[in-house]
């Protein structure tokens, strides 16, 4: 209809998960898979199918990496997976220059709408397109954290 798809940024997160991993109950670790990474990966192969060369993925989800709170590890291992999702992709679509990101806000660390949207418009600009296989992690200080494939 309008000659292909250029871009797309992915937020999907449902309820964070505050259960350790030691007493995680394992349906609802389940449930937070199929919301989170199953809906990630959907998406993604699917952006990856249908983007023109050249064209870009944003992925925005949270991390509790770095965070002083041991609740969040059931919910750190579900959202690793968007990381190492975001990264293999990168791999896979580089030959038609796709470049494939990610945007996490750190859990316990509150960030407006208007850092995020800065970061992502970065890594959809000219100079941002340097980028890829990259996981910024961001909080409202500014303080990111970037590592890559």
């Amino acid at each position: 209809m309008f000659g292909g798809i250029d871009v797309v940024v992915h937020a999907v997160r449902g309820r964070i998960a505050t259960a350790a991993v030691a007493e995680v109950d394992l349906d609802e670790f389940d449930t937070w898979w199929r919301t989170g990474v199953r809906a990630a990966l959907i998406v993604n192969r699917e952006a990856a199918r249908q983007l023109r060369n050249g064209g870009a993925i944003v992925n925005l989800s949270s991390s509790a990496v770095g965070t002083r709170l041991p609740i969040f590890g059931s919910s750190d291992v579900t959202m690793a997976g968007t990381e190492l999702l975001t990264r293999a992709l990168a791999v896979e679509v580089s030959e038609r220059d796709i470049t494939v990101n990610a945007v996490l806000l750190v859990s316990d660390r509150p960030c407006r709408p208007h850092r995020i949207a800065d970061v992502v418009a970065y890594l959809l600009s000219d100079e941002g397109r340097a980028l890829t296989g990259r996981v910024i992690r961001i909080d409202d200080k500014y303080r990111i954290s970037s590592s890559r494939t």
